[in-house]
């Protein structure tokens, strides 16, 4: 198949949105998480869900957004001791005070690339940067006191109110760069990089191991590869190419990255590498950094976005991917996937609640919320997509979540002679009711089990 079959964008285009699970994180340099889950310490794949309160290094909840005061309250950053890990317990690893951490040499005052790749698109607020005070201690917790009050490096999106703005205007775009003039520093220090999300309470935190050589940083690092491209895509493999950054500076060895991860390392003689660990409908972000004869390493080359074709003219949609909740009330249970890809046009996603189709949305959609849960309950749920033809594509992960409770008071029982409103839940013959109509209940009929009650009561199942 000619890569012409196949769909393929740089990543400063719109592109077809189909990514790997969790939400984002740091792809160069990498972060302490990647290297943590590259070795097998850490939870797969967790290095992209270090999620937890924004507006670091508050230490409460409930504090609306200075520059946005229409945004998402936050909920509490990580408390000191937990912030590398975002008190994930399956990140509790990276907190660890006793691990000698793979570090990136780097120079004082040097300006750097700092790369994210996402994996779910949020209408962002900011991202701030963070590094340790000259004089902390890395024998002890990482800690608000062991970092510079203040970010030396802030990005802000000025658009407010977010849900006036469509998620091109509030997403930062996918790989996002931000090239930072590292601080003053020497020997090892370590930054904290946080993506804050507009429309959630929550942030992103990635933390970055640095050693600060003392040398100036002027000439010290190779040039990066040039001009990578894609030569040929298959459903089960990808072919890049690229050029020699200078012929006048040596080069030992090239290393390719996947989607922010190192895949493999080729000498230097070779300026081309096909993939072969790919998978059909998926999408792939490639780059290629230089290694010179001292391991010195340039910054990684501009980036090249494939999706591999289906293996099958006739083939479904892929799964929706990382389904979650993003938040649980008495009442609601909010619910946000991302995209499948199919080589039909997609039609709609399908909500399942405990193994049952309850609500179908567009395909532009990629959130729902359910307002027809019972406080204190748990419930299990999983998406599908359809395409055009009706073809539909095997789940996406199942999730468990748990509403809240309501407090320990019980809904109270149907009652003759009462006003209820639409929404309101009563309790009647066992069972928990929903109003589907204002009115008052004069007639025992009308009770929700009664001979009449369809027309006003939607039991919850």
């Amino acid at each position: 198949m000619s890569v012409k079959s196949a769909v393929f964008v740089r990543s400063d285009e719109a592109i077809s949105w189909s990514v790997s699970p969790r939400h984002g994180h740091i792809s160069s340099p990498m972060s302490r998480a990647a290297f943590a889950e590259r070795a097998g310490l850490i939870e797969g794949n967790i290095h992209n869900g270090i999620e937890s309160g924004k507006f670091f290094p508050e230490t409460q909840g409930g504090i609306p957004d200075k520059d946005a005061p229409t945004d998402s309250a936050n909920i509490a950053p990580p408390v000191d001791g937990k912030i590398a890990s975002g008190e994930r317990p399956g990140a509790a690893y990276l907190d660890r005070i006793d691990i000698e951490w793979d570090k990136h040499k780097v120079y004082p005052g040097e300006a750097l690339d700092f790369i994210w790749y996402f994996s779910a698109q949020h209408k962002y607020r900011r991202f701030n940067y963070f590094i340790t005070r000259a004089d902390w201690d890395p024998g002890k917790p990482l800690s608000r006191a062991q970092f510079e009050s203040k970010p030396f490096a802030t990005y802000l999106n000025t658009h407010h109110p977010h849900w006036e703005y469509p998620i091109e205007v509030m997403w930062p775009g996918q790989p996002t760069t931000h090239t930072l003039k590292l601080p003053m520093r020497k020997g090892y220090h370590v930054l904290l990089g946080v993506w804050e999300i507009a429309e959630t309470d929550k942030a992103f935190y990635q933390v970055v191991d640095l050693d600060f050589l003392s040398n100036g940083g002027e000439g010290q690092r190779p040039p990066s590869p040039t001009n990578v491209k894609v030569t040929n895509v298959e459903f089960n493999s990808v072919s890049l190419v690229w050029e020699q950054p200078s012929a006048n500076f040596y080069i030992e060895r090239y290393i390719i990255s996947r989607n922010g991860k190192e895949i493999v390392g080729i000498d230097a003689s070779h300026r081309n590498y096909t993939d072969n660990n790919v998978k059909p409908l998926t999408q792939y972000v490639y780059s290629v950094e230089s290694i010179d004869e001292l391991g010195n390493r340039s910054m990684p080359s501009s980036s090249v976005t494939v999706i591999t074709p289906a293996d099958s003219e006739d083939a479904p949609p892929t799964p929706p991917q990382d389904l979650h909740s993003m938040g649980e009330t008495e009442k609601t249970v909010s619910l946000m996937w991302n995209a499948s890809i199919s080589i039909v046009p997609l039609d709609a996603y399908i909500i399942y609640r405990d193994g049952r189709d309850i609500h179908r949305v567009p395909y532009t959609m990629l959130e729902w919320v359910d307002q027809d849960v019972m406080p204190d309950t748990s419930y299990r749920y999983y998406v599908t997509a359809i395409n055009n033809k009706q073809q539909e594509s095997v789940p996406s992960n199942v999730i468990c979540v748990h509403t809240d409770s309501n407090g320990g008071s019980e809904y109270p029982d149907w009652k003759l002679n009462t006003l209820y409103e639409v929404g309101d839940i009563v309790r009647d013959g066992g069972k928990l009711w929903r109003c589907l109509a204002k009115h008052t209940s004069y007639d025992p009929s009308w009770a929700p089990s009664g001979s009449d009650g369809f027309t006003l009561w939607t039991e919850i199942k």
